[in-house]
């Protein structure tokens, strides 16, 4: 094969045409728009043109591309066009040779174009495996689709268009969640390729529209329609882009949009099935049948086995009554297609023909089938019920009915039914049930705003989207029947979508409610006063602090004893980090009301965020004297305060600890269900070194309160105190996954750091210094703390027994860092450093000593690896002198043993020649009468003789076996002696080597076998010779080939 790319330059030219002038440039030669393709001649400047709209036969272009050892692009690009112009095999083949392993071979710098090549067979079973029907057949495509990705890969990686093929394959395959992470690494593999200024191709539109296939797949329309349309702007002519965004919109409930979409996408694709069918469906829906059922025979004359058209075209016969049509159209659809979903819309359709004709078991049968294969499928489900409902089977028409209100909660009849169900069914004595039901069925007179309105009310403190649905309804009705809206209805939306987080809605209702007043927002009447301060809040959650600070200093200057709005200015200005004027404001609340236990709270909970102990405590200790003694906040604050106070005097440790203890108690005992309290008192068990206890409360809290993260932290010291390393680290790793803000995350991670050192995994814990580093690179404990990491991790594995060159080399690379990093920090001028700074100089002098037992054992190491390279060498040459020897010996014996053979096979040939005479001779005596008396004395003397020499014979074989042992034995013994001279001599590299002696073992026991099969060669060619050797009587011979009488 190899051969084959070096020369020929002889090949057929009725297929091609050659031109003596400069080739064409590669942009003109890869063009689409051009009819011919050039293929140029090596070592000149000349080139063969191929003309793709009359292809040759692709042996022809095979002998010449090999020939001329021509470029991989220009192979790809002349199996593509026998593609298209559906000469599968001749694609394939001409592929396949490219990627034979020694064109690749030849080829190994053209990898952009192997991986081309591999993509295109991958795509090409990809097609072949969506289109199959036979599952077996199915998976087999997609495995060869899925063997070429996997070769691409592993000539790049990160090749953007392997990555989109391997997303269409498993976008095929339905594995949408791995589609999009490949259709991403092909969005990031490209924009790399772009930044590093290659001249790569970059399929960028390509990825984006699959992955906005995959966000419609997962529901994310709207981040699908922001996609498409950042890719409309790419490609404004793109049929596939505005298919997408008809989707898109018809999903969102934007019929009119969709409908342009489609309309758009025939303009640019006349025959796109699937924007015919989707333009026919909105049709249909409008009333405008006539217009749906044109374009559906449409879709159809252009693919009559597509199975939505063929379902569409049931669906129109069944409410013509045409049910014969019906089952036909809908069988046949169900038979082309492998999507369950298509396949429930056709089971559907003929339950229904059955279920319209009373036939109640088949319709049972195929409404069950169709949610067997789409359990999604609501109407399926509905009309299953029906059918229960029908044979009088409460309990699965509840189960039916119940289905669809999952997936439809507002559907009017599924409640209606259930109403009534529930009364004659196993739920009539749950009462609850029924009563949202009921409450539901409100909705069974749609045009009463009043019942709109009552379930929007009933639903706001529990479901705030469907609070907003109800109320938008009520609201249209109103509208509709020309009633004015309250601004107490617009007031209660306004806050509904505050809290859902629709801050942009919220703020349009907020202002139309002030503007319906007759007044200004800047007027700050006491009629919008409520709205004004709810506006403001919504500012702050939008982090707008200039106009909510604007609206709650206004609110103030008209009505001056508003106090939350002193508490609201307060907590802006402690987010800003302006802790003075936040206590300024506290202070001003206070004044209108010195008894406000919140206002108390909020300007202790400032002094705690400072530090400020003595304040603090000061502030909740005003609230317990004054306001309320059992105030639960301010008890939990002073004793957390006098918990953390045990640091700042550790003397007084135990006295702080039982204050603080008390007043957890006190909490849980008139609030057993605050877990703070409770969280407390197990800090204090774990201060009080009684773990056990701790260990308990933390466990029993955890339960209850799973996503309150300082109760895991709190848990995982306690474990650390146990020397539990494992379970700490799970629980820390637990809350560092559910931890969002920066300064707890950077404590996290110093907790589990220590954790992973004490449990001696030192590669994890230097890992996650160097996460922590990363938020807080001027932290100079963590640096610290990794050189330590780094030290103990180097002394663990230079305590090995067995340590490998590359794990001491590493040990040599992390010490040296270890080092730099430790120098650098005893020469920081720090005045308070957060690390221990004679503990560091003491771990560098440590780092030092290490470092040359590391070099040392650096040495030892690379000396012992030359060694045993030099010994290995060594014996490889020794291995394959012996090995050279063995096949010389080999060789001439077979050449002996040939030799043998051919000497006995001759000898035979000249017996029979001579024993075929003497039968000739024979005859011819029997038939002479005379002689046959003679003939029978003769016989007579010769059976005489012949039991004498039966008797010589025995006496001779006995002999020469005893011959043969003779021999045998004497050179078993040459061998013996041979052998113990050799082991003598190679006794001593034996025992510098154990790895030679053990193959020198082997090899002797190999020697061994040989020899045993040489003397029993050797016996078996005696016994040959022996047996072909001539004999010098007449009854030697009768002894070799038997008498011929019996012959």
């Amino acid at each position: 094969m190899t051969s084959s790319y070096n020369n020929s330059s002889s090949y057929s030219s009725s297929s091609y045409s050659s031109s003596t002038t400069t080739a064409p440039s590669s942009s003109s030669s890869s063009s689409s728009s051009s009819p011919n393709i050039y293929i140029p001649i090596r070592g000149s400047e000349r080139y063969v043109s191929v003309s793709s709209d009359n292809l040759p036969s692709v042996k022809d272009v095979i002998e010449i591309l090999r020939g001329e050892v021509a470029p991989l692009d220009i192979w790809l690009q002349i199996a593509i066009e026998y593609y298209k112009q559906n000469h599968i095999d001749d694609f394939k083949t001409l592929l396949g040779i490219a990627l034979d392993p020694a064109a690749e071979e030849f080829y190994k710098d053209s990898k952009f174009e192997r991986i081309a090549m591999l993509n295109a067979m991958a795509s090409y079973y990809t097609q072949l495996g969506n289109v199959e029907k036979d599952k077996g057949k199915k998976e087999d495509y997609y495995q060869e689709a899925t063997y070429r990705f996997t070769k691409a890969d592993r000539i790049d990686p990160r090749q953007p268009l392997t990555f989109i093929g391997k997303a269409a394959l498993l976008l095929a395959k339905g594995e949408v969640d791995r589609a999009a992470l490949n259709f991403q690494q092909a969005l990031s593999a490209s924009s790399n390729t772009h930044n590093s200024n290659t001249s790569t191709t970059l399929p960028l539109f390509p990825a984006k529209l699959g992955y906005s296939c995959v966000l419609f797949n997962k529901g994310e329309i709207n981040k699908a329609v922001e996609s498409l349309q950042k890719l409309l702007i790419q490609n404004p002519v793109s049929a596939s882009v505005r298919l997408g965004l008809g989707y898109c919109f018809y999903k969102l409930g934007k019929i009119e949009a969709a409908k342009k979409a489609f309309q758009r996408v025939l303009e640019i694709d006349l025959d796109n099935v699937d924007a015919l069918v989707a333009l026919a469906t909105i049709h249909t829906n409008q009333g405008d049948i006539d217009t749906g059922m044109k374009l559906i025979v449409q879709a159809y004359e252009l693919a009559p086995n597509n199975p939505i058209v063929l379902n569409q075209l049931a669906n129109h016969f069944f409410y013509k009554g045409d049910y014969t049509k019906v089952h036909a159209l809908a069988q046949a659809a169900m038979s082309n297609t492998d999507i369950n979903q298509i396949k429930a819309e056709a089971s559907y359709i003929i339950a229904k023909a059955y279920h319209a004709t009373d036939k109640w078991n088949e319709a049972l049968q195929n409404y069950h089938q169709a949610t067997l294969k789409s359990p999604d499928f609501y109407l399926a489900q509905f009309g299953l019920g029906q059918v229960y409902l029908h044979n009088n089977d409460y309990e699965k028409a509840v189960g039916c009915f119940e289905a669809v209100l999952e997936k439809q909660p507002e559907n009017y009849e599924a409640l209606q039914i259930l109403g009534s169900l529930y009364k004659v069914s196993s739920q009539s004595k749950n009462i609850e049930k029924i009563k949202n039901v009921l409450m539901k069925t409100t909705l069974l007179n749609p045009n009463d705003s009043s019942n709109w309105l009552e379930l929007a009310q009933l639903l706001e403190s529990s479901d705030v989207s469907s609070s907003l649905d109800a109320y938008e309804k009520g609201i249209n009705l109103l509208k509709k029947d020309g009633i004015e809206i309250s601004t107490e209805i617009l007031n209660n939306m306004a806050v509904l979508n505050h809290r859902k987080g629709s801050f942009s809605n919220a703020e349009k209702l907020y202002l139309k409610v002030i503007e319906a007043s007759g007044h200004k927002l800047e007027d700050f009447k006491a009629v919008n006063i409520t709205t004004t301060y709810n506006l403001a809040r919504l500012y702050e959650s939008m982090n707008k602090f200039d106009q909510a600070r604007q609206l709650y200093k206004g609110i103030i200057k008209e009505h001056p004893n508003y106090m939350d709005c002193y508490l609201r200015l307060g907590a802006i200005a402690k987010s800003e980090g302006n802790s003075y004027e936040s206590g300024e404001w506290y202070k001003e609340a206070l004044n209108i009301d010195p008894n406000s236990p919140e206002t108390w709270s909020l300007y202790g909970a400032l002094h705690l965020s400072n530090e400020q102990w003595n304040h603090a405590q000061k502030k909740f200790e005003q609230i317990l004297e004054v306001v309320n003694k059992n105030d639960p906040y301010a008890s939990i604050a002073l004793a957390n305060i006098y918990f953390n106070a045990k640091y700042q005097y550790p003397e007084k440790s135990e006295k702080y600890l039982s204050i603080a203890e008390s007043f957890y108690s006190r909490i849980l005992s008139r609030h057993n269900d605050n877990i703070y309290a409770a969280n407390g008192l197990g800090m204090v068990a774990a201060a009080k070194n009684n773990l056990l206890l701790a260990t308990e409360i933390f466990i029993q809290l955890r339960e209850s309160a799973i996503d309150v993260s300082t109760i895991s932290v709190n848990l995982a010291h306690v474990y650390m105190s146990r020397n539990l390393f494992d379970n700490a680290i799970k629980l820390y790793e637990g809350s560092l996954k559910k931890c969002n803000n920066t300064k707890d995350m950077e404590a996290i991670y110093g907790y589990l750091s220590k954790a992973y050192f004490l449990a001696r995994r030192y590669q994890e814990c230097k890992q996650i210094l160097k996460k922590a580093i990363h938020f807080s690179p001027s932290n100079l404990a963590l640096w610290y703390n990794l050189a330590l990491a780094i030290e103990s991790q180097s002394m663990a594995i230079l305590e090995k027994p067995n340590k490998s060159l590359p794990e001491v080399a590493s040990v040599n690379r992390e010490v040296v860092y270890a080092r730099h990093l430790l120098m650098n920090l005893v020469s920081q001028k720090t005045q308070k450093p957060n690390y221990d700074v004679k503990r560091c100089k003491t771990h560098l002098l440590s780092l030092t000593e290490l470092a040359k037992k590391v070099g040392e054992e650096l040495k030892s190491l690379e000396d012992l690896e030359t060694e045993n390279a030099k010994k290995r060498e060594s014996a490889a040459v020794e291995a394959k002198k012996r090995a050279d020897e063995r096949e010389r010996e080999e060789k001439e014996q077979e050449e002996a043993k040939k030799a043998k053979e051919e000497e006995h096979q001759r000898m035979a040939e000249e017996y029979r020649a001579s024993w075929n005479a003497a039968r000739a001779d024979k005859e011819r005596e029997e038939k002479d009468e005379d002689y046959g008396s003679a003939k029978k004395k003769k016989r007579g003397a010769e059976e005489s003789s012949d039991e004498e020499y039966t008797v010589d014979k025995k006496e001779k074989k006995k002999a020469k076996k005893e011959k043969k042992k003779e021999k045998k034995e004497k050179r078993r013994e040459k061998r013996d002696k041979k052998k113990k001279e050799k082991q003598q001599k190679e006794g001593k590299e034996g025992e510098e080597d154990d790895e030679e002696g053990e193959e020198k073992k082997s090899r002797d026991s190999s020697d061994q076998e040989e020899n045993d099969q040489k003397d029993q060669e050797m016996d078996k060619q005696e016994e040959q010779k022996d047996t072909s050797k001539p004999s010098d009587t007449k009854d030697d011979d009768d002894d070799l080939f038997g008498s011929g009488d019996e012959l």
